[in-house]
């Protein structure tokens, strides 16, 4: 595990450690793999470097890239540009939670509008406006090393299953998931 401060480093100060997991993928390799990083997530918490009071005026954008046997990592805000590089030995499992959303009735005219095009409930949980949330819970990914506390991250892609789908192509890794949906109560 390395973390990396990408404002002081020169490409070539991390690519040792992005050859450590195995290096990046050639372009005819993600094409054949069906692409190589994604966008979507927000940082919580579980890096002690990055737990420090500015961090949090601004939420952290976070963005996975494949390595061929282990992932980046990288943290981006006005403040923050870090990469954490991750051999695959390193990752004891990644979990993909979210707990079971209960809503009102959709009666607004998006979700109607949305439901027209799209039935997945992680979609068009993204049009119900705040009346119609009771209890509402984000989609959490939590990534457990070995020898290291969790690194939390939250899902906050308007197209959730993207980011998802991408986590479970990690064939090294171990993915767990666990979404619930939803529940109506009049």
């Amino acid at each position: 595990m390395q973390l990396l401060n990408l404002n002081e480093a020169s490409r070539h100060k991390f690519m040792p450690a992005i050859n450590k997991a195995g290096g990046r993928y050639s372009i005819s390799e993600k094409l054949q793999v069906k692409g190589v990083g994604t966008a979507g997530l927000k940082y919580l918490r579980g890096l002690a470097a990055l737990n420090y009071d500015n961090v949090y005026d601004k939420p952290v954008h976070v963005t996975l890239e494949k390595f061929r046997s282990g992932m980046g990592i990288y943290f981006r805000n006005t403040d923050v540009n870090h990469v954490l590089v991750l051999e695959a030995k390193e990752i004891d499992h990644i979990k993909i939670f979210k707990d079971l959303d209960t809503i009102a009735p959709p009666s607004n005219p998006f979700y109607k509008l949305g439901s027209l095009f799209s039935k997945e409930y992680l979609v068009l949980r993204n049009l119900l406006i705040e009346g119609e949330k009771i209890e509402f819970h984000p989609i959490e990914v939590t990534i457990q090393l070995h020898f290291n506390e969790p690194i939390v991250f939250e899902v906050n892609a308007f197209k959730p299953k993207k980011v998802i789908n991408f986590i479970k192509s990690f064939t090294n890794i171990n993915v767990q998931d666990n979404i619930e949906g939803f529940v109506i109560i009049p």
